[in-house]
């Protein structure tokens, strides 16, 4: 459910806000003129000026994506972190000691953001009673039904694999996978590029991994993605318990 952020507002044209309508740091807005009024130093000053119309008020419309992103965050229960130096914005964190699975539901806006990237910092599988493992994506979707589908069976993630000891590797994974091989224990670390298809063009996943263990030391790996993203859910095998942590940045638009 989304909250509705509203100011004190009035829409006849040239109706000013009293000093005594406002309270220190409150701001109030003519819908009418497109002016924002603010009380400074006991005085109603507008923080706009008169002749700008709404929609060009310099970084308002960022002010208000900042605020329905913090927003969102509250909702789904996150943190959000506003970058000063770059556009690119901690959307999410999700930390996790025994899970299969990092969620992030619903987060992918690509009215708001032009690209992804999820950084993985310790990601950890202890060993089970299964040899053959695989860490994967899933990706939500409308035309999935806002489910989660991991593309096994249609889409493939080419893999260049370095275990620093002999030529690069080539594979192919059936489905959005990470890992699809024969180990006991990992430890991962690295980030994962996601470029949304727009206007029913096609789209990319790609990421750069880098093991203490494991099947290989180093991986790039990529798969071509069809259709609207909306969340992401990166998942193990059934019997496998991960760890670790997963941080969910996008960049503005």
């Amino acid at each position: 459910m989304s909250n509705t952020i509203k100011l004190k507002s009035s829409a006849t044209p040239g109706k000013v806000p009293l000093a005594s309508d406002l309270a220190s740091g409150e701001v109030a807005i003519n819908t009418a003129d497109g002016i924002i009024y603010a009380l400074v130093n006991g005085a109603v000053v507008p923080l706009n000026p008169a002749t700008s119309p709404m929609s060009a008020v310099d970084g308002l419309e960022d002010v208000v994506a900042n605020l329905q992103a913090r927003i969102e965050a509250l909702e789904h229960g996150t943190v959000y972190q506003e970058d000063g130096e770059t556009d690119m914005k901690l959307i999410s964190s999700s930390t996790k000691n025994t899970t299969t699975f990092f969620e992030f539901d619903g987060l992918l806006n690509d009215s708001k953001y032009s690209c992804f990237m999820l950084v993985l910092q310790n990601i950890n599988i202890s060993d089970s009673e299964f040899s053959q493992k695989h860490i994967g994506i899933g990706v939500q979707s409308v035309g999935a039904g806002m489910g989660y589908w991991d593309g096994y069976g249609s889409s493939r993630t080419s893999v260049i694999a370095n275990d620093h000891s002999s030529t690069p590797m080539v594979k192919e994974y059936s489905g959005i996978r990470l890992i699809d091989e024969k180990f006991d224990n990992l430890q991962m670390s690295g980030q994962i590029n996601i470029t949304p298809a727009t206007d029913g063009g096609l789209g990319s996943i790609q990421a750069h991994l880098e093991t203490g263990n494991g099947p290989y030391a180093s991986a790039y790996l990529s798969c071509e993605w069809f259709g609207q993203m909306t969340g992401l859910k990166i998942f193990s095998s059934v019997s496998d318990v991960m760890s670790g942590t997963v941080h969910l940045y996008g960049l503005m638009k």
